[in-house]
């Protein structure tokens, strides 16, 4: 057979299947997809096959539409769980850890000497501290607060562990702050003392 005439068959078999399809297909019935065309669809379909009543599966079908169930079971119940508080009363989703990590070396002891180094750093104003007792732990902290980015920067790489570390370095930031706070109203009532004695 030549390619001409293999060519012209396979033209007739697809113009015969075109022809079944536009048959099967009432004239009136051929419309544009669209969301109401599909509804009217699943009615018409569902007329023909249960003659105007209803599915015998609708009940089910709705029951567990309306209580949220799919074919894997209900749906899981999401929670907020907030973030834990330090004991100072900071948030630990304002604390920004930071770490390093380093290639295995192939020779003991395996690791770099600062692959355990935690930096941790928090935003000046999320501390719980009135202005005097922030100059206190301004004094206190020395260098590690930057007043271009204001951000207290502490930095633990005194355990072998970054958990350990990290741990440390929420401890510090606490006692930090407790100790911006004991040593203002030891100020403050020395202060009152002294206003006291120049008065006498």
């Amino acid at each position: 057979m030549s390619t001409r005439a293999m060519a012209s068959t396979a033209l007739k078999l697809l113009a015969r299947q075109q022809a079944v399809r536009k048959s099967l297909i009432p004239a009136g019935s051929r419309r544009a997809f669209s969301s109401a065309a599909c509804a009217l669809d699943e009615d018409l379909e569902r007329e023909r096959l249960y003659g105007g009543q209803p599915s015998p599966m609708s009940e089910f079908l709705d029951l567990a539409v309306n209580h949220g169930h799919t074919s894997t079971g209900a749906p899981p119940k999401y929670q907020l769980v907030e973030a834990p508080v330090l004991k100072c009363g900071i948030s630990e989703d304002d604390l920004t850890f930071k770490t390093t990590s380093f290639g295995r070396l192939i020779e003991a002891p395996y690791v770099q000497h600062q692959e355990h180094k935690v930096t941790m750093c928090v935003r000046w104003h999320v501390l719980p501290l009135n202005d005097f007792e922030k100059r206190i732990l301004m004094e206190l902290v020395g260098g590690r607060y930057n007043p271009e980015q204001n951000q207290l920067k502490l930095t633990s790489d005194q355990f072998g562990s970054r958990i350990e570390n990290k741990r440390h370095l929420t401890s510090m930031l606490d006692r930090l702050v407790f100790a911006a706070r004991k040593l203002a109203v030891e100020a403050t009532k020395q202060e009152s003392v002294e206003a006291t004695a120049v008065e006498e």
